[in-house]
């Protein structure tokens, strides 16, 4: 039974695809068309879908954490790109902005570069330490830059001839 009525059955779908092909071709192109239409009603969300009923303990808990410390993952970036913030005054200033920010009760903490830490080897201690990169306000522009050297500038175990000796060497 099932063999009578799955023979041709593919000839008979190719034939009707065939002959319909303009209603078919409209169609894909109306729906097309109309969804296209609907794109400023599509919102598109990067939070996690709550998989849990809304009664579950966990969902319970974490709804309380929400009603007590608020949305989870806000952060505001303020960044500068001027060749004027290295100069003593406006990197002093930049630095005090971030203290005044972080003094805000509701701010949790601030990056700036008066906060910055470098790692630093602890050759006797065998191990590496933090290190404020700033040690105190900076009066003149040498110490500025210097302060503001890149990371791989100031290692010298990056550096292109101390690698060059090392290969040459091993």
């Amino acid at each position: 039974m099932v063999a009578k009525l799955t023979k041709g059955f593919w000839p008979k779908t190719a034939g009707i695809i065939l002959r319909n092909r303009i209603l078919i071709l409209c169609v894909v192109a109306g729906i097309t068309i109309f969804l296209a239409m609907q794109w400023e009603n599509m919102r598109f969300s990067n939070s996690q879908a709550n998989l849990l009923p809304d009664d579950h303990p966990v969902n319970l808990e974490y709804q309380e954490f929400l009603s007590q410390f608020g949305e989870e993952g806000n952060a505001v970036v303020f960044a500068i790109r001027d060749s004027a913030l290295f100069t003593p005054e406006n990197f002093n200033r930049w630095n005090k902005l971030s203290k005044q920010l972080g003094a805000f009760p509701e701010v949790d903490f601030v990056l700036s570069t008066d906060n910055l830490q470098e790692l630093v080897k602890d050759t006797p201690e065998q191990k590496f330490v933090m290190r404020p990169l700033i040690k105190e306000t900076p009066e003149s522009k040498s110490q500025v830059d210097s302060i503001t050297e890149t990371p791989i500038q100031r290692a010298s175990f990056l550096r292109k001839s101390d690698l060059q000796q090392r290969i040459w060497h091993h």
